[in-house]
């Protein structure tokens, strides 16, 4: 057996000390090149990878730091260093271990000279670890975010990361402004991300309505999660423009399996629409897929309670992407 696959099956069985040894006899053992650096780089990523996975972030660190050391020799990517070295400070502060990512984001920041990792992810990490804090420090977080984010234009992950800061900002009384803007920053130049709409759409809903409906009005229809159509719903009814708010709510069936909330907030609004008109767009919707639902709706505002229910019962076995 090589020792490429003996490491490779260590690594499946969890075995990580005796994968570490073969991947040092490799790494260290003359005539090193007769794997590729790009393999004994590989092997040692997984092996960092699987001991984050464990939790055993003190390994990881040391192996790391070992591998730095080894850089030169073993003609190690620098990219792949500020991998590892993000990654091992993102686990140790999803595991709560603040001390711990402080110390090893000083010690980056003071070995800039010998780890080069840029400043714009030095002013990242801290801003990350001013947030992970208890209660967050929005201030600090704030400040290096504004130092992070490049003078001459916009970049989403930093507004990203704006927009939850000042959102916890109470300090600041428009914070929530402040937030709306930059997760409007952070949605535009993010390709408008289903993560950030959603995020965007929580501290839309502390905000006045009239302007609400501005905001929403720039999201393109074609990125609209649910949260956010049902949000531009809401703000359809307060304008009481039930049609439009129909249609809205009546198109969001098909994307999902059966969901009575949302055939509550259905029927509220059909109550509010002509029959006329709810007629007319039962006619046009009536053969296709992923309608049951507002089918069903529609027909018992109408007073057809046998249809109605006919689709009802279609509705609730309705599975979207299931053919049919």
């Amino acid at each position: 057996m090589s020792p490429e696959h003996e490491f490779a099956g260590l690594l499946e069985r969890n075995q990580l000390p005796e994968a570490e040894r073969v991947w040092r006899d490799l790494a260290e053992a003359p005539g090193v090149f007769s794997l590729p650096p790009s393999t004994l780089h590989r092997m040692a990523n997984d092996l960092f990878a699987r001991r984050l996975d464990q939790g055993d972030l003190a390994s990881a660190e040391r192996g790391l730091r070992e591998l730095f050391e080894a850089r030169q020799r073993l003609g190690v990517p620098e990219l792949l260093l500020h991998s590892m070295a993000i990654d091992l400070f993102a686990r140790q502060l999803a595991q709560g271990e603040l001390a711990e990512a402080e110390r090893w984001w000083r010690d980056l920041a003071e070995a800039r000279g010998i780890f080069p990792l840029p400043e714009r992810t030095l002013h990242l990490m801290a801003a990350d670890l001013a947030m992970s804090r208890t209660p967050p420090d929005c201030g600090t977080a704030i400040l290096e975010l504004n130092l992070a984010e490049s003078p001459e234009f916009y970049e989403a992950d930093v507004q990203h990361r704006l927009a939850r800061a000042y959102a916890q900002f109470t300090a600041n009384p428009q914070h929530l402004q402040l937030s709306c803007k930059a997760y409007e920053r952070a949605a535009k130049f993010g390709d408008w991300k289903a993560e950030v709409l959603d995020e965007w759409v929580s501290i839309l809903q502390q905000l006045d309505p009239d302007y609400v409906w501005e905001v929403l009005a720039g999201i393109p229809a074609i990125f609209h999660t649910r949260k956010v159509s049902i949000l531009l719903i809401e703000c359809l009814l307060r304008k009481q423009e039930y049609g439009e708010a129909w249609r809205e709510v009546a198109a969001l069936f098909p994307g999902c399996p059966f969901d009575e909330g949302l055939y509550q907030l259905a029927r509220r609004i059909a109550q509010r629409n002509e029959t006329r008109d709810l007629l007319i767009w039962s006619v046009t919707f009536q053969e296709k897929r992923g309608f049951a639902a507002p089918l069903a709706v529609a027909w018992e505002v109408l007073g057809d309670e046998a249809q109605a229910e006919i689709y009802l019962q279609e509705a609730r076995a309705y599975q979207p992407g299931a053919g049919g």
